[in-house]
């Protein structure tokens, strides 16, 4: 992960007691951790996300005052698609691209690559709105991806699902 980013990478579990790494630079301690976490309870999507890109976004506002960059944020959302908040999930999303059109940040400046493992119909139809019905219904720039997945989750594929989602040549 150093090769792409050396501040290495953070991963927030949402339903496992806020279970949470930060500044991981070694592939193993990220496969070690997807094995060894369970998933249980309530999936608070919006909550997290909320939490997460509300603290980037004012960063990236308070950096348009100071002419000071701010890295681009990719954040990989692994689900069932099944959010117990998703008019949240959807109204943060909506907000933050929003602020982000207000403060005039390049379009890269934040991503949300949504996988869904499995195959609920419902889970699907809702992913497949955040990704292609905000910018058409709501005019917010387009910075939502969903893919469906049905294989292993794997260190290799995770890095091609978030590098597919920063170049879309590497999507497919």
């Amino acid at each position: 992960s150093t090769k792409y980013d050396k501040d290495g990478i953070d991963v927030v579990f949402l339903n496992n007691d806020g279970a949470r790494l930060e500044h991981v630079v070694d592939p193993a301690v990220v496969e070690r951790t997807f094995r060894e976490v369970e998933p249980f309870g309530s999936t608070p999507t919006g909550m997290v996300l909320d939490e997460v890109l509300r603290a980037y976004v004012e960063q990236v506002e308070d950096a348009k005052a100071t002419r000071e960059r701010v890295k681009p944020l990719l954040v990989l959302v692994l689900t069932d698609g099944r959010a117990d908040d998703p008019d949240m999930v959807k109204d943060i999303i909506v907000e933050m691209a929003q602020r982000l059109d207000e403060v005039r940040a390049p379009p890269y400046q934040l991503g949300l690559q949504f996988i869904q493992i499995g195959a609920d119909p419902d889970a699907r139809a809702f992913l497949q709105e955040l990704d292609d019905d905000l910018k058409p219904q709501l005019g917010v720039r387009d910075m939502v991806d969903c893919t469906p997945y049905a294989g292993e989750i794997s260190p290799e594929f995770l890095l091609k699902a978030a590098l597919g989602s920063v170049n879309k040549a590497l999507d497919g």
